[in-house]
């Protein structure tokens, strides 16, 4: 196939755009749409190479393969041997083993359905995934995988016209899946291939309806199609569901690119051809960066994100000379392939959980880590809630119940603190992951039901028992409105779109004032505000930077831009307290001092246990709250 340099110019962009969104530079906020371009990309020139073989009588499936494995599976595996390397040095036993699994879901190509199942509330956190953009690769490899052998079966016994409609259709079913899923799933949607191929079959749409074009057209179609791509990776953000039908922007922009098929000055300068011939390498290495900055708490460090440009531009010209080079020029050999797929399944399969059960059997101590983190956070408590549909009592101290402690988490977080400064009992009733709301609805059925049986058992027990004790309710509620959707916790109601807008928000506001007003018809309530969460999880940023040519710092946050995140939260609240005399307890002015930061670590002390949640010494710093609280109630 004639080598295209529009093509390998727009993987120029498309890879920019990715590691300029993932290093969070402002402008950016759409640049995951170039993993969208990639995929365009890929449908056209896998198509290409199908059909054009296809018709000369000499396709074959095994050489198919051979040429994807050997341009995707050499580099790859040399990444994670360089992870595992690292790994084995600087991370801990429960991280490392983390990224031993996802290296294993990585190399043998599902780690797309692996972080799909990988969203429940104490999963890891994206950001901290060291190989989270692997998932794109599977989705391609799994598309390699059927795509061929569908087009092979069907060439056997139906015209290429016919073939032609039914990818098309195929396309289309996909797309509507995408659309459909991005508002009742849309986890399902981003990370599954279902709701992504038709994004590499738009691809194969170019080439299997080819357009007759005169030169001043192609010159129109590509400069259009490249003002709908840059589009969207300026205006889109982490707010619109995707994939969905803004998708199309960045889609149709590349596809009229495709049939520009013309060589321009953005595409085809020297810098965008040679971006695009090691754009693969970038991609592969830019994130493992992205995540180390994020750790070390240095993702707003220029000099820090200067360096890693630098280190990624060297590492991947060296991984597209050596390695993708050196492997594909290789001979197309059915023994090459076959060593490929063993080496890489040698690796998934074998080696990685060998090295997992090794450190699991013999950890690594790190007296720094266990300092910032298991020494700090230990706290023997009684479990509660078993069963959601029947409370089951955590009770916390002695003699009479003084007050109640509701929520999530977060009130799970505080029952130390409570427990130190109530001179009285505390009664305790928590689901992690479930805000004291009524009739939330999650994307899962199951955890919908789940956090709905333990809402209304609280409900019917506090509308009969412990009248006029006071309630405390502590809940991470900017979680379940976050549209970034961390743990697939992103809530709705009914009749309310699952779009985090001004309806939307309007409707949670109304719920929350309506929950909490019914709770108040026979009880003091307090409501503690939102604890300040962190850009970056505490304990292992302080461990990582041990690291790091630079002075262990403290990590804080701008009080302004905890305020602004909790901004509808607190709206709520003070609306609740405004329309049925609800009381808030603040614990900022503890844990921001000077009105200016929020406090993550003091004197390389982690105050969190990872970026949200207090730990001892955390709840030590908010005591003060607590003590003057019960002398009010007593």
């Amino acid at each position: 196939m004639t080598f295209r340099k529009d093509i390998n110019g727009l993987r120029a962009i498309a890879v920019i755009a990715v590691v300029l969104f993932h290093f969070k530079i402002i402008g950016f906020s759409g640049g995951f749409t170039g993993v969208d371009v990639f995929f365009v990309i890929s449908g056209y020139l896998m198509t290409a190479i199908i059909f054009s073989r296809i018709r000369e009588a000499r396709f074959s499936i095994i050489d198919f393969y051979i040429s994807r494995a050997k341009r995707i599976i050499p580099a790859l595996i040399v990444l994670c041997i360089t992870l595992i390397l690292f790994g084995l040095c600087y991370l801990q036993t429960e991280d490392y083993r983390e990224l031993l699994r996802n290296i294993k879901s990585s190399t043998l190509f599902f780690s797309n359905i692996s972080y799909y199942n990988k969203t429940g509330y104490f999963d890891t956190p994206t950001q901290e995934n060291w190989l989270l953009h692997t998932w794109s690769l599977s989705v391609e490899w799994q598309f390699y995988i059927f795509y061929p052998i569908i087009i092979a079966l069907l060439s056997k016994i139906i015209k290429e016209r016919l073939i032609k409609v039914i990818l098309a259709i195929i396309a289309l079913i996909s797309l509507t899946l995408a659309i459909s899923l991005a508002n009742t799933n849309p986890t399902a949607a981003f990370y599954l291939l279902p709701s992504r191929a038709w994004e590499m079959l738009a691809g194969a749409v170019v080439f299997l309806f080819p357009l007759k074009l005169s030169t001043k057209n192609r010159f129109n179609l590509e400069l259009v199609g490249l003002v709908m791509v840059i589009m969207g990776i300026f205006y889109f953000n982490a707010n619109f569901p995707w994939p969905s039908y803004y998708t199309l922007l960045p889609i149709m922009g590349t596809m009229l690119i495709l049939y520009g098929n013309r060589e321009s000055f953005i595409t085809g300068n020297f810098v965008s051809q040679f971006l695009g011939k090691i754009s693969y390498s970038v991609y592969l290495w830019h994130w493992p960066f992205a995540v180390f900055l994020y750790f070390s708490n240095s993702s707003a460090n220029y000099l820090a994100i200067l360096t890693s440009f630098l280190a990624i531009i060297i590492l991947s010209t060296l991984s597209y000379y050596f390695i993708e080079q050196h492997f594909i020029k290789t001979n197309k050999t059915r023994l090459i392939l076959i060593k490929y797929f063993l080496f890489n399944i040698f690796i998934g399969a074998v080696f990685t959980p060998i090295i997992a059960s090794i450190v699991h059997k013999y950890p690594k101590q790190n007296n720094f880590y266990i300092y910032q983190t298991e020494a700090t956070i230990k706290q023997q408590h009684c479990q509660a809630n078993t069963t959601y549909a029947q409370l089951t009592d955590c009770e916390l101290g002695s003699g009479k119940v003084s007050i109640i402690l509701i929520g999530d988490s977060h009130a799970n977080m505080l029952k130390k603190v409570i427990e130190e400064t109530n001179p009285y009992k505390t009664l305790s009733w928590q689901k992690g992951g479930c805000p004291i709301l009524n009739n939330v609805i999650f994307q899962d059925q199951k955890e919908t039901i789940n956090c709905q049986q333990f809402n209304q058992a609280v409900m019917n027990q506090l509308s009969n028992s412990y009248l006029a004790i006071p309630l405390v309710v502590s809940n991470r509620y900017n979680l379940y409105i976050n549209p970034q959707n961390e743990g697939n916790h992103l809530i709705t109601f009914k009749n309310t779109p699952r779009v985090v807008n001004t309806t939307y928000l309007k409707k949670y506001k109304e719920v929350f004032v309506d929950t909490f007003c019914e709770l108040a018809k026979n009880r003091p309530v307090y409501l503690v505000k939102p604890i300040p969460e962190m850009d970056t999880n505490i304990p292992r940023s302080l461990s990582m930077q041990q690291y790091l040519p630079i002075h262990l710092h403290d990590i804080t946050v701008p009080f302004s831009q905890h305020i602004q995140k909790q901004q509808t939260t607190l709206e709520a609240m003070d609306l609740a307290k405004e329309k049925c005399g609800i009381k808030l307890l603040d614990p900022t002015p503890y844990l921001c001092p000077n009105g200016e930061n929020c406090l993550g670590s003091i004197n390389g002390k982690s105050l969190y246990q990872d970026n949200n949640h207090l730990n001892n010494y955390g709840n030590e710093l908010i005591k003060p709250l607590f003590i003057k609280f019960f002398k009010d109630n007593q």
